[in-house]
């Protein structure tokens, strides 16, 4: 499921923000429903679509990647 969220949300040349934002809130809910077996699944592609959310031209993923 979180290759698929990874494709569809953050990797596609058109992806738009209101995607990005989903996919991040997808993160940050079920890091906090899973709690630490969620660990395993925070794999280069989940982190590194949290961390360059930050750097997303659209204050918006910003806000939202701050959120996560």
């Amino acid at each position: 499921m979180l290759n698929e969220v990874n494709e569809i949300c953050f990797k596609k040349k058109t992806a738009k923000p209101i995607n990005k934002i989903a996919g991040l809130s997808l993160y940050e809910t079920l890091s906090m429903a899973l709690g630490k077996s969620f660990e395993p699944h925070l794999n280069t592609n989940v982190m590194d679509n949290v961390l360059q959310s930050f750097a997303d031209p659209k204050e918006e993923v910003r806000v939202a990647a701050k959120r996560t």
